[in-house]
């Protein structure tokens, strides 16, 4: 309890309240943007030989993709509705 209450005292410290606190700040560029179909919510995504693989879907409404990376067209797609959980995309060696 001893600790618990030290710890709310060094929050509450007006000193800390006024502190700056300055972290190093990475930059990005964009060098190039592709095409991709709007009403896909990515979950997973691969890119393989020049296509991407891509689970996407919302409840219901899941599947695996093969697009065209350059196009964004859709070359191959399958309902997986009960197969894909969110994010798992991968390749097994």
């Amino acid at each position: 309890m001893r600790c618990m209450w030290l710890a709310l005292l060094t929050l509450s410290s007006p000193a800390l309240a006024t502190a700056q606190i300055s972290a190093p700040a990475d930059s990005h560029k964009v060098v190039h943007t592709y095409p991709h179909d709007p009403h896909a919510f990515t979950q997973g995504l691969i890119y393989v030989d020049g296509h991407l693989y891509e689970s996407t879907g919302l409840n219901g409404k899941s599947s695996l993709r093969m697009v065209d990376l350059a196009t964004g067209n859709v070359l191959q797609k399958h309902a997986a509705n009960h197969v894909l959980r969110r994010g798992r995309l991968g390749t097994h060696a």
